[in-house]
C-alpha cells in the first residue's frame, strides 16, 4: 500500500498494461471458473472499459474464454483506437479492419484442418471411383449394415484399441458425422457413448495399421460370423497403388500425412438386398447418396467462382484444379473463421437467420467435423452451441431466394466481400491472392 505522503497532488492516467495472460483451461473448467467468479456481477459497460486497455494479442486470448467475452472484445468501440484507417478508401466497421490486418486474429481449432482438408478430398476422391456401384440400394444396405457393426465393434472395445474401417464403412460414417445432431444421438442410443472419429492418423498407428486391420477383420468375423474384407497381398497392394481419380489434385506440398481407413479393399457386394434389413440410424439410403455427389458440386462452384473474378496468371488455366495449397489453404480457414463468427452473431434458431455456408466454407466444415468430440467442444468454446449441419436445402420457391439474397447481404455488410467468391481473397489487402507462398 502507498503512503498517502507519496501521492502526488497531480493525477497522471497510468498506460495500458502488458497483459500476457494465455487461455489454457479447458472449457468445463472456463465455463466453471466463471460461473464462480467475480465476472458474473461485473456490467458489460465495464468490461468493455477494461477490454479497451487490452493489447490486440490479449483481445485475441481474452474472446476465446465464451461468447459472452467474444460479443464484448468484438465491439467496434474497443477497435477503434486500434486501427489506423486514415488510409482505408472503403467503409468497413474497425472491427473488421483489424480481422483484416491482424494475423492474431486467426481462430485455434482442436483439428489439423490443414492436413484434415486434403485427406478428405483424397477419401472423396478415391471414392468416386465406386459412386456408381454404391449408390444402388442393395447395396447401400449392405453398407449400412457393415457401418453397423464396425460401430459395435467400436463400442465394445476400448477406446484406445485401434480398429480400421473399410472404405465402403467410413463412406457411411462421413455422412452419419456430417449430421452432429443425430450422430450425437444415435451413438447416445445404440452405443451409449459418443464415438470418436478422425480421418488423420499419427506415425506410431500407422506403423500398425496393418495389423490393426488384420485384428479387426478377426473380431469382425468371430462375432458376426462374415468376412469383413479380404487382405491383399503386399505385392498386389503395390501394384494397385493410390486410387487416383478423374479429380485434379493441388495440395501444393509433398504429401506426409496418413489416413486412418484401409482403402485397398477386396469385398464384393451382393446383388441382392439383405433380408429383416433395418437402418438402425437416423440418416436414410439417400443422404450417403447425396454426400457422394457433394464432391462433383463443390467442385463446379469453385469452378465457377474463379470465373467470378479477374485471373491474370496461370491459375486461369488450370480451372479443373481443387487448389488446397498454403495460400489457398489459408484464405479457406479465414472465410470458416467468419462463418464462425456469422453463427455466434446470428446463432440458428428454430433453423431461420442462420448464414448457411457456401462449399468453399463446407470444405472446412466437413474438415472440422471430422473429430466429433473436438468439434463440439470448439463450437461450444468459439460460438457458445454446437453448429448442427444439414445438407443445403433446393432452393425451389421466391421466398426461400429472397432469404438467401438477404443473407449474401449481411455477410457482404460484415466483411465487404460476396460470400461466394469471399474465400479466394487476400484477407490482409482485400484483393485477389492467388500465391501459395506462406507470406
Amino acid at each position: 500500500m502507498l503512503d498517502d505522503s507519496s501521492v502526488d497532488s497531480k493525477v497522471t492516467l497510468p498506460s495500458a498494461p502488458n497483459v500476457t495472460w494465455q487461455h489454457i483451461w479447458s472449457f468445463s473448467e472456463t465455463q466453471d471458473a466463471l460461473s464462480d467468479s467475480l465476472f458474473v456481477a461485473i456490467p458489460n459497460e465495464i468490461l468493455l472499459r477494461i477490454f479497451q486497455v487490452l493489447s490486440v494479442g490479449d483481445l485475441c486470448n481474452v474472446s476465446l474464454v465464451c461468447r459472452s467475452f467474444k460479443m464484448i472484445a468484438d465491439q467496434d468501440e474497443i477497435w477503434k483506437s486500434k486501427c489506423n484507417n486514415s488510409n482505408r478508401e472503403r467503409k468497413s466497421s474497425n472491427r473488421q479492419m483489424m480481422m483484416f490486418c491482424c494475423p492474431c486474429r486467426a481462430i485455434k481449432l482442436s483439428v489439423n484442418i490443414d492436413d484434415t482438408a486434403r485427406e478428405l478430398i483424397k477419401l472423396l476422391e478415391k471414392a468416386s471411383k465406386f459412386q456408381a456401384q454404391w449408390q444402388q440400394s442393395s447395396i447401400l444396405k449392405q453398407m449400412i449394415i457393415r457401418y453397423y457393426r464396425f460401430m459395435q465393434l467400436k463400442a465394445s472395445h476400448p477406446t484406445n484399441l485401434l480398429l480400421i474401417p473399410t472404405l465402403d464403412i467410413e463412406i457411411v460414417w462421413q455422412t452419419h458425422l456430417l449430421r452432429p445432431e443425430i450422430y450425437q444421438a444415435d451413438c447416445i442410443r445404440l452405443f451409449r457413448r459418443v464415438i470418436d472419429h478422425k480421418l488423420l492418423s499419427n506415425e506410431i498407428e500407422e506403423f500398425f495399421k496393418e495389423q490393426a486391420f488384420r485384428d479387426t477383420c478377426q473380431l469382425y468375423e468371430q462375432r458376426f460370423g462374415e468376412k469383413y474384407c479380404l487382405l491383399s497381398s503386399i505385392d498386389e497392394r503395390n501394384q494397385f497403388g493410390s486410387n487416383v481419380s478423374h479429380y485434379s489434385f493441388n495440395s501444393s506440398r509433398p504429401d506426409k500425412t496418413y489416413y486412418s481407413y484401409w482403402d485397398k479393399t477386396d469385398f464384393e457386394f451382393s446383388c441382392c438386398s439383405p433380408k429383416d434389413y433395418e437402418n438402425p440410424f437416423s440418416f436414410t439410403e439417400g443422404d450417403i447418396i447425396l454426400d457422394m455427389n457433394w464432391l462433383d458440386m463443390c467442385q463446379k462452384f469453385m469452378t465457377d467462382t474463379l470465373k467470378k473474378v479477374s485471373v491474370t496468371n496461370y491459375y486461369r488455366n488450370q480451372l479443373i484444379r481443387f487448389n488446397l495449397g498454403q495460400g489457398a489453404m489459408k484464405r479457406l480457414k479465414k472465410s470458416y473463421e467468419r462463418f464462425l463468427y456469422m453463427a455466434a452473431k446470428y446463432p440458428l434458431k428454430d433453423r431461420n437467420g442462420f448464414v448457411p455456408p457456401t462449399y468453399a466454407i463446407d470444405i472446412m466444415w466437413h474438415s472440422h467435423m471430422q473429430e466429433p468430440l473436438n468439434y463440439a467442444a470448439d463450437c461450444l468454446r468459439l460460438v457458445g452451441y454446437v453448429i448442427f449441419h444439414d445438407p443445403w436445402p433446393i432452393i425451389e420457391d421466391n421466398n426461400m431466394k429472397k432469404s438467401c439474397d438477404k443473407i449474401d447481404d449481411i455477410w457482404k455488410e460484415e466483411f465487404d466481400n460476396d460470400i461466394t467468391t469471399d474465400h479466394l481473397y487476400n484477407t490482409v489487402d482485400q484483393v485477389v491472392d492467388w500465391s501459395d507462398e506462406d507470406t
